[in-house]
């Protein structure tokens, strides 16, 4: 059972040496553990993601991925997961554990056509030494499943695993349905966003839940989850790199954001 690279070749580079320009980060033995990172095509992530590979922990041996799911609906308050035993990449597969939390719902078609999911597999073929494990959710009726679900979450990380929240940040503009700003559009997301990588990274997820459950931040219900769950670890959190695609596609109007958050 492989995962396919069904992105390669679209969202990023479908060749070794065309990854390669994205992919270079350099070195291993950093102090980042768990991560929120965006999942845009590479061509807008990469950088971002690279921050994290860059610093990874090197006690981590496995990455397990968190992430919504785009293209299927799937059930709420519960984790969607696959059975794949591997996920193919440019660069060539990766070992992959089915992770198995009880309760739990399998759906390989969801997990393989997820593109939240694949944008972080070059990356960890690329690093080396890594194995990796899914997981999907998408909403949840109320914070009570936030705590319930982080516990499990916690329960299933040790010293040697990385957690990935999968998610972009704001979508603004007519194509989302979200224009709450007039001028001033990209220095207003800017603030928002940085207000809610602010509680996520100090871990109060209660108050980022309340404040931001109604805003077009597409992987929430996943950041919630990882920031709750270094609370449990007693990790420190902090806010990395910031970017948004506004210019990229020839217009500023209709945009979105990319923030990262680390814990170490």
């Amino acid at each position: 059972m492989e995962r396919k690279a069904v992105f390669a070749g679209s969202w990023y580079p479908d060749s070794p040496r065309g990854l390669d320009a994205i992919i270079d980060f350099q070195g291993h033995g950093g102090s980042y553990r768990h991560a929120i990172l965006p999942h845009a095509g590479l061509y807008y992530s990469g950088a971002l993601i690279k921050s994290f590979f860059s610093g990874l922990d090197e006690r981590i041996g496995r990455i397990l991925i968190i992430a919504p799911s785009h293209y299927h609906r799937i059930k709420s308050d519960v984790f969607t997961v696959s059975s794949f035993t591997s996920s193919e990449t440019p660069y060539g597969s990766i070992v992959t554990v089915p992770f198995a939390p009880n309760p739990c719902v399998v759906d390989d078609r969801a997990v393989a056509d997820e593109h939240a999911v694949e944008m972080f597999l070059p990356f960890i073929k690329k690093h080396g030494g890594l194995d990796v494990s899914y997981a999907l959710v998408n909403h949840v009726s109320g914070y009570d499943a936030i705590v319930r679900l982080s516990d499990i979450l916690s329960s299933h990380v040790d010293e040697e695993t990385s957690v990935i929240a999968s998610s972009d940040f704001t979508h603004y503009g007519r194509r989302f349905g979200y224009e709450p700003y007039g001028s001033g559009a990209l220095e207003r997301v800017r603030d928002e966003d940085m207000k809610c990588a602010g509680l996520l990274a100090s871990g109060r997820t209660e108050e980022a839940y309340d404040m931001y459950s109604d805003k077009t931040i597409c992987g929430l219900v996943p950041a919630l989850l990882v920031s709750r769950m270094a609370v449990l670890k007693g990790l420190e959190g902090m806010i990395g790199p910031y970017a948004t695609s506004a210019g990229r596609d020839g217009g500023r109007n209709d945009f979105v954001s990319y923030c990262d958050v680390f814990w170490r």
